[in-house]
């Protein structure tokens, strides 16, 4: 009996070759583990048993083996649609438009619906009800974004979600005892410890996120990309920078056009980076775009919250307050953000010129 196993054993792995290539990648040893499973079963059975165990099995392969092939038609139809939409040319037009939609949603959409008088007289739950479907909105694409390996235009959503990561991390360390600002009475000495404190985690956080990219599998072509153009990592954190441009507009009343004008800058931005060549011009292009929305929202402080009392010096006529100093500060924690990867050649791996000219 022993022998007639050992042979049914044999007949089955040799009909595995007949389902998909990539089906059998996924599921071949798995069904090779519950076949035996089931065979130990009749090992101590009659022939005649055993023998219907075989027939059965042999009954069942035919409609395993079209399953198999019909759900892998499904599948690369499902994959070429998905490439035909969310894949194209680097520098294209459509390119372009998906990856300004995280600022466009975010910022401009937001910004538009706090003018119009009829939607600030909607009740708050309709209001939470449009923001939480902006949101859904960005983690369809998002996700989209990862089940087609990461392109370029993903890259701003991903980094949206990395640079809230060490918010929350922080937040753990703190609410744990580990993580402790010291008390002091020089002006902004915390707030500059806690943005330290920040970039330190954030830069942790991308490191262990472009290695573990190189171990799995699905998206190794992006830590391939990423060795070769470290300003991928640069656009990330430029999407990433939406969440303290909103900050700067955070309790600020009537500056939905000017946190319009800012959202028209970031989408600039990254527009104007997707369009350049060279290391140089990518990287003017996020920070003139960062710069412009950064500055729209100083402007804005000074114009709309002028009344605010707390002057921290002035500069002839021009009063300084601490807003504006936040302000500032954001600033600088934006560009840190998108010139840092600059500084990680290097951490990655080195340049492969012969995949130079194939990044995407």
């Amino acid at each position: 009996m022993r022998y007639i196993s050992k042979k049914l054993m044999r007949w089955y792995r040799r009909a595995l070759k007949l389902y998909p290539s990539t089906y059998r990648e996924t599921y071949a040893e798995e069904m090779q583990t519950v076949f035996e499973m089931r065979l130990a079963e009749f090992s101590s059975a009659t022939a005649w048993n055993l023998l219907k165990f075989s027939l059965r099995e042999l009954r069942d392969l035919p409609i395993g083996v079209a399953a198999a092939y019909l759900h892998e038609r499904n599948r690369l139809k499902m994959k070429s649609n998905m490439e035909r939409w969310f894949v194209h040319e680097p520098g294209s037009i459509r390119e372009g438009i998906l990856a300004v939609l995280p600022f466009f949603l975010t910022a401009f959409v937001t910004g538009l619906l706090s003018i119009i008088p009829a939607v600030n007289n909607l009740p708050i739950r309709v209001g939470q009800i449009i923001l939480l479907f902006l949101t859904l909105v960005q983690i369809i694409f998002g996700v989209i974004g990862l089940a087609v390996r990461l392109p370029r235009w993903s890259l701003p959503y991903a980094g949206v979600l990395v640079s809230m990561a060490p918010l929350s991390i922080l937040a753990i360390l703190y609410h744990q005892g580990i993580f402790r600002l010291p008390q002091t009475n020089i002006m902004f000495f915390s707030t500059i410890l806690f943005y330290a404190a920040y970039l330190v985690v954030l830069f942790l956080l991308v490191s262990f996120i472009v290695w573990a990219a190189g171990k799995i599998r699905f998206i190794q072509s992006f830590a391939e990309r990423v060795k070769n153009d470290k300003t991928l990592l640069s656009f990330m954190m430029y999407g990433g920078t939406l969440s303290f441009l909103a900050t700067n507009y955070e309790d600020t009343i009537g500056a939905g056009l000017y946190l319009m004008v800012s959202a028209l800058a970031m989408m600039l931005g990254a527009w104007f980076y997707l369009r350049q060549k060279s290391i140089r011009g990518k990287m003017t292009a996020l920070s003139l775009g960062n710069s412009a929305a950064i500055l729209t929202a100083l402007l804005t402080t000074t114009k709309l919250l002028n009344y605010y009392p707390s002057t921290v010096f002035s500069l002839g006529s021009i009063e300084i307050t601490i807003f504006d100093i936040y302000v500032l500060l954001s600033w600088l924690v934006s560009q840190a953000m998108i010139f840092g990867p600059l500084l990680l050649r290097g951490t990655f791996g080195r340049e492969n010129p012969e995949t130079q000219n194939a990044i995407a």
